[in-house]
């Protein structure tokens, strides 16, 4: 029974996957859910843990259109692990504002329809992982965001 894994800039919605969970920015709580059953806080269920942390690394001021932007570079880094007794299949979404530098793993890309126009793009990328039963996997990826000063 598949798993989403979805960490958001801005949390919204659930899964209609069997098996969901939503995971927020570092601050955020970040839940599992079974469809048809009560949300609990992943590390509630026992069987799955999410960590995850976002860090700005790098700033440079840029002209776009006579307007002077922070153009920020933005490091992230994801941890799952599977406490089950079997394998879990797990799709993990990461949607944001800005571009993609790089993502470990080769998860796939898009390019959403909202804010096509603006500055920052909404994107998303999302992998699909097998994690055995006991696993841990760690993805990192990096992106840069444009912020109007």
């Amino acid at each position: 029974m598949p798993a989403t894994l979805s960490a958001w800039s801005n949390p919204a919605g659930t899964s209609s996957l069997p098996e969901a969970a939503e995971l927020g920015n570092a601050s955020d709580d970040i839940h599992y859910e079974s469809i048809g059953k009560r949300s609990l806080k992943a590390g509630d269920s026992l069987s799955v843990d999410v960590a995850a942390a976002q860090a700005a690394y790098e700033r440079e001021i840029v002209w776009i259109g006579g307007h002077d932007y922070q153009r920020t570079s933005v490091k992230g880094h994801l941890t799952v692990r599977n406490f089950r007794a079997r394998e879990l299949t797990l799709v993990i979404i990461r949607r944001f504002s800005g571009e993609l530098l790089e993502a470990e793993e080769n998860p796939g890309k898009s390019l959403n329809t909202e804010g096509i126009a603006s500055v920052n793009p909404r994107r998303q990328f999302d992998w699909t992982l097998k994690l055995p039963a006991g696993g841990e996997q760690s993805l990192n990826y990096r992106y840069q965001v444009l912020v109007r000063r």
